[in-house]
């Protein structure tokens, strides 16, 4: 029965899927402002390996942000329904 428990504690939390796009954009600009910083400072040092590490951090951002913004896009038009 353990394992069973194990599994179910790995699941991604639903609250994840539930977010609102707005926190999705917020994610967004973080992860895009971070990535930026990490490939200024791979550019800086030499440091390759660093710098795409800030092009995907960046481009993960870029992603999240669009999915906010068609997220609240979507819930603008549709409303959710009362039951």
């Amino acid at each position: 029965m353990r394992g069973v428990t194990q599994r179910w504690n790995n699941q991604p939390k639903r609250e994840a899927f539930m977010a609102s796009g707005d926190e999705h954009r917020i994610k967004g600009k973080i992860d895009k402002v971070k990535g930026a910083v990490k490939e200024g400072v791979g550019a800086l040092t030499g440091d390759r390996s660093t710098e795409i590490e800030g092009k995907a951090q960046r481009a993960k951002g870029e992603i999240r942000d669009s999915y906010g913004k068609l997220k609240n896009q979507v819930t603008k038009d549709n409303p959710p329904r009362k039951p």
